[in-house]
This record gives C-alpha cells, sequence and structure tokens, in this order.
C-alpha cells in the first residue's frame, strides 16, 4: 500500500524476520526516515524452516500459509497505524525463503538508498571482523543503518552525532548532510591513531558547517579510555566506514569489536 508514494522519496529498506519484529528495529526505521525525509519499504522474510516440522507436504503448505496470513495481519495493521500517526509513505512485503538471498534480491529489484538491519552480532552473517556490514550487503553502494538496542529520537528533539574516524567521506554524502540539519550539538570524533607514526593522522573535513570534538586514542593501547568515552559521549547515531583503508592491524580491531558490543545505532557509509 502507498507504493507509488515512494518513488519520490528516499527509499529505506527494513529488513527484519520473526525475531527482529520484537525489537526497536521498525521504531527506528520510521524516526530515520523522518529524519531524512524517506519513504520505508518493509520487507519480512519468513524462515521455511522454522515452519517445516511434518513429514506431510499438505501439512507444510498450509503451515505456511497461516504464518504468511498471519503475518499479512499483524503487518497491515501496523503499517496503517504508522501512515496515519506518522504520515510518511510506508509499504510492506512478505516472502519466504532465504533470508539474505531474498534481501538481495529486493535490493537488486527497488534499489534502496539506506537499508536497515538489527543491530544484532549473534548473526551469523555479522561474523566478519573486518566489516561492520554482513558480508551479502558487500556490493549495496548505499548506506546501511543498524538499529540499536536503544530508540532513535524523533526529529523535533535534537541528536547527538559521532563519528568513529575521519568525516571526509562523509562531508559528500546528501544524506548525511540532511542528517546534520538535526544536529544542534557538537560532533563527537573518536579516532584511533598510531603514536610511533605521527603522519598517520589525516585532516578532518573542514566543510561542514559544525562544531565537532575530536577525541584521539592510541591504537598501540588497550580500548578502556575508548569504551568509557563512547559510552560517556550518549550518542544517538554513530557514523562508520565499512573498512577504513591502511588500518589493517589487530589492534584496530579491538576499537571496531569494542563498537559491535555496545550495539549503538550505527549508520555505516561503504567505500
Amino acid at each position: 500500500m502507498f507504493g507509488e508514494r515512494l518513488k519520490s522519496a528516499c527509499r529505506l529498506l527494513v529488513v527484519f524476520d520473526k525475531q527482529g519484529a520484537k525489537n526497536n528495529l521498525l521504531i527506528n526505521a520510521v524516526n530515520l526516515a523522518k529524519l531524512l525525509n524517506g519513504a520505508i519499504d518493509i520487507l519480512y522474510v519468513i524462515n521455511p524452516n522454522s515452519i517445516a516440522d511434518s513429514d506431510s507436504q499438505l501439512n507444510v503448505i498450509r503451515k505456511m500459509e497461516e504464518e504468511n496470513s498471519k503475518v499479512d495481519k499483524k503487518l497491515r495493521k501496523l503499517v496503517n497505524e504508522i501512515f496515519e500517526q506518522e504520515r510518511i509513505p510506508i509499504l510492506y512485503n512478505i516472502v519466504t525463503g532465504n533470508f539474505q538471498f531474498n534481501v538481495k534480491a529486493h535490493i537488486e529489484k527497488t534499489k534502496p538508498e539506506v537499508v536497515v538491519l538489527q543491530n544484532n552480532s549473534n548473526k551469523t552473517f555479522f561474523s566478519s571482523k573486518k566489516n561492520f556490514v554482513p558480508s551479502f550487503l558487500s556490493k549495496f553502494k548505499g548506506l546501511v543503518f543498524l538499529s540499536g538496542a536503544t530508540q532513535l529520537k524523533r526529529p523535533e528533539k535534537s541528536l547527538k552525532l559521532s563519528c568513529f574516524e575521519s568525516l571526509t567521506k562523509l562531508g559528500n554524502n546528501k544524506l548525511f548532510l540532511k542528517l546534520l540539519e538535526n544536529v544542534s550539538a557538537a560532533i563527537y570524533v573518536f579516532r584511533a591513531t598510531d603514536s610511533n607514526d605521527p603522519g598517520s593522522t589525516n585532516d578532518l573535513n573542514r566543510k561542514l558547517d559544525k562544531k565537532t570534538t575530536v577525541y584521539e586514542f592510541d591504537i598501540n593501547r588497550e580500548t578502556t579510555d575508548f569504551s568509557k568515552y563512547l559510552f560517556l559521549s550518549n550518542t544517538d547515531i554513530l557514523c562508520v566506514s565499512n573498512s577504513i583503508d591502511g588500518k589493517k592491524s589487530m589492534q584496530y580491531d579491538k576499537y571496531k569489536n569494542v563498537i559491535r558490543k555496545n550495539k549503538l545505532p550505527l549508520l555505516i557509509f561503504q567505500n
């Protein structure tokens, strides 16, 4: 429903399954859509393995049809409520099958600007230590938003934004610039630098008309201070690059592990 109204807006593909329906994923997606003046496309993936527990093929088909009908009823009610309350364009699709395959197929078909997933490091497709984004999204060139454990602030409240590493690439992204319109406080920038290599620190991008507060941490030391300051920043969204060139050491991976464990809402920029 309301599908014709998605064409002229920034499209946010919100992907979740039965587990994801129990958390803040959709609430945060709605608030992010309002911040970006975007539209929501929900993709609900039903896992057939959780239904096909019978030897009878007819019983399996019947149970899958019942599950689809139950999900459709809930989503239709939810989508109507969101549209009436928030007045944002929204539609939904229900598919049965492999999670990753269906997400990739839907992205190829609809070409969203943002993909929204739950920030869940327990999922097998989040097992990569190198990147923040699941491997099956490696070819997606848009933004990936990993919803955290807390609810994202609504547009009428000032957003607290932090970045891990440089702002250089972010300054050219139109959606990031749109997000900045909701930020009134200083942007926190956390950087892991090598004290033994003073040339490794790049200049921050000065094009943004925002005050920045920079915290630098020695990449060769433990991450205790980084973890503490990240927590104290009380940030609403942490912006990170999926992978950062020139930072391949095991010490750097420790900083990324701290970010994963905090399960903050992450806005990830693909390189």
